[in-house]
């Protein structure tokens, strides 16, 4: 019976229905829980689905079971890795490592961890090896090739032939021909030929684009209706009457704003004040919206905060704060660093109406220029339309919670934050209720946790070279300014 259930699940899930797949292993697991196939399957289908804290504890649950897969170890790397906690993928991944030692895919996974955590000779190494191996030579190269446009690895002439070959034979739909592409501009950038370097950007947007699912492009009409959405849920009447429902905790410390407006530097220097833990790009607000609320109110957000009782906010939060916490008992304030989540500063306030939140705000052409040569993976930044279209939505999203929300609301400017490090940091750490340390400017931030297109820039010392950077490119972007008109008066 349990063979034939696992049978016809493994036939579902290769024919794509991952719902009937699902179902079939938890007939297993009703038989018997400690399964370690359909445990190990289940957390395979969690991971892939986005469903992070659900795929940890299957995938453990299966590795205690039987701990023979190594792509139960892999996976579960990528799971701790997209849920914040680097340290925890690295151990798992190595764990696939020693299972199979010449997986050219897992060395390039061990190198993207080892970024993130500051170890570049050690990822350098993984990627050298994984260059080895042809299937995986494309992926290899463009590792490599982000750390050369960033002064981390020199390039060599052989790597550069290598590129070049392979940008002349690779097919528009291969999924790492946008990436590549990306590499050869930013490699380009970095050696000022600015003009061959536009046309490489232009064809890796181009290509990012193109190779997206429909229904994951940006789409203008439907992010507009999740504003209006917003803005009729989070009534005043409705933000007054819950003022008191989270928790009173002031430990959380969110930043929020445009994606490339200096979060990551800031995060990677504040994390270096001995009461301050910062944290990577974080999903734990996105899964309360997207299954934590809903499970418990059967409506989806932004519909059931109508619903919302002082016992499901203070239940929310308290999930949210013992996700954050990572053991540490010294700390003050922890930094989320989720840009986008301005979206959710409603909902922020609920949970954590002591919150304070930094909003961080950049010259808009340079934030749109730098969004779109940087693969960001935003589906708005590989077309100049959309990203206009998604800034001034950006902007009304911020107008809104700082017209409606009595929340600690702090703008921090890049340009501020490189001109004048100090006096900024100062402002910051007062806003933050702490007591200024040298180390915020002085401090190490190597080992910072960073896991964003910034992450090897934001630990060198800080530099002005970024600062109006699209000047480089004034003619190819001379539409896109005349259309910030408002944002560059005469």
């Amino acid at each position: 019976m349990i063979a034939s259930l696992i049978q016809r699940a493994k036939q579902a899930e290769a024919a794509g229905n991952v719902q009937q797949a699902w179902q079939l292993y938890q007939q297993v697991l009703q038989q018997q829980p400690q399964h370690s196939i359909a445990l190990g399957n289940t957390g395979l289908i969690a991971m892939r689905t986005g469903h992070i804290d659900q795929a940890i504890q299957l995938l453990t649950q299966a590795i205690a079971a039987d701990s023979k897969y190594s792509d139960w170890h892999a996976a579960l790397a990528l799971s701790y890795q997209r849920d914040g906690q680097p340290e925890h993928a690295i151990a798992s991944l190595q764990r696939a490592l020693q299972m199979q030692p010449d997986d050219a895919q897992y060395h390039c996974r061990m190198a993207d961890l080892l970024t993130e955590t500051g170890a570049l000779d050690e990822s350098i190494a993984h990627y050298l090896i994984a260059l080895e191996d042809s299937y995986f030579q494309a992926e290899a190269l463009y590792g490599l090739a982000t750390l050369a446009a960033t002064g981390d690895y020199q390039f060599t002439a052989q790597q550069h032939q290598q590129l070049d070959q392979i940008l002349q034979q690779i097919q528009s739909d291969h999924p790492l021909a946008s990436r590549l592409f990306f590499a050869k501009a930013q490699l380009l950038h970095k050696a000022k030929e600015y003009d061959q370097a536009f046309v490489c950007f232009q064809r890796a947007n181009n290509l990012k684009k193109q190779n997206m699912l429909p229904a994951t492009r940006f789409n203008a009409e439907l992010e507009t209706s999740k504003l209006h959405m917003l803005d009729a849920a989070f009534s005043a009447s409705m933000i007054h009457d819950r003022q008191q429902f989270g928790s009173d905790s002031d430990y959380p410390v969110f930043v929020v704003g445009m994606p490339r407006t200096g979060s990551t530097l800031l995060a990677a220097m504040l994390g270096c004040h001995p009461q301050i833990i910062a944290l990577s790009e974080l999903p734990h607000l996105r899964n309360i919206v997207r299954s934590g609320l809903p499970n418990r109110l059967g409506r989806s957000f932004p519909q059931c905060i109508t619903a919302l009782t002082a016992e499901v906010l203070a239940e929310m939060a308290q999930w949210y704060l013992q996700q954050i916490r990572c053991n540490e008992t010294s700390a003050l304030r922890s930094i989320d660093k989720m840009p986008i989540n301005y979206e959710l500063l409603g909902l922020v306030y609920l949970l954590f109406p002591n919150a304070r939140v930094i909003h961080t705000v950049r010259d808009p052409l340079d934030t749109l220029w730098s969004c779109y040569r940087q693969d960001i993976n935003m589906p708005f930044s590989n077309d100049f339309t959309d990203m206009l279209v998604f800034y001034r939505l950006y902007q009304r999203h911020m107008d809104l919670w700082k017209q409606r929300l009595p929340l600690r609301i702090l703008d921090v400017r890049y340009e501020n934050l490189v001109d004048d490090s100090a006096s900024e940091c100062r402002k910051i750490i007062d806003f933050l209720g702490l007591e200024w340390n040298d180390n915020c400017l002085t401090g190490d931030r190597k080992n910072a946790l960073l896991a964003t297109a910034s992450r090897t820039q934001a630990r060198k010392p800080v530099y002005r070279s970024a600062m109006q950077g699209w000047k480089h490119y004034q003619q190819q972007l001379q539409g896109l300014r005349s259309q910030l008109d408002d944002d560059y008066p005469a």
